[in-house]
């Protein structure tokens, strides 16, 4: 996890500064980037550049904040206006109406939820059932196997 954290742990060891945490799981520079409350659950959402917020803003009739330093600048009021536009529909009508643009939002779901919604990633290993790896690699297709048996692949016990 920490290699994710690679922009953040540069600046905390090169200039000392420590990142905060904010509400929502928010995102301290992507705005927005983080869940919200919808009129039924949350949505995750992660704008993370000005193409996202175009089609975003153009979907939930929000006006303005048009550049991500102005987003990052105006936080407060984006939050705000996001927060109010989402509020109009559910997590899950929201997450089909902006995955057809391309906009990188997610109903939060339980595992069990998770699972259901995606069951395209769930592969089989003998007996066991399993999350796919979700890197993929041209022209290669893993093979999903069981566990080897104790002592099936060298000296016996």
């Amino acid at each position: 996890m920490l290699s994710q954290l690679n922009y953040r742990a540069s600046a905390y060891l090169n200039e000392g500064t420590e990142p905060r945490r904010l509400p929502f799981g928010a995102h301290s520079y992507y705005v927005p980037a983080q869940l919200f409350p919808t009129a039924e659950g949350y949505l995750a959402l992660f704008i993370t550049h000005d193409g996202f917020w175009k089609s975003f803003a153009a979907e939930v009739g929000i006006a303005g904040f048009l550049t991500m330093a102005e987003r990052t600048a105006r936080r407060e009021e984006v939050l705000a206006a996001v927060t109010q536009a989402l509020a109009a529909d559910t997590a899950l009508a929201w997450e089909s109406r902006l995955r057809r643009l391309g906009v990188p939002a997610a109903v939060v779901r339980t595992l069990p939820e998770a699972l259901a919604a995606a069951p395209d990633v769930i592969v089989t290993a003998g007996r066991y059932r399993l999350v796919a790896s979700p890197v993929r690699v041209a022209g290669y297709a893993p093979d999903y196997r069981p566990p080897p048996l104790l002592g099936e692949h060298g000296d016996p016990p």
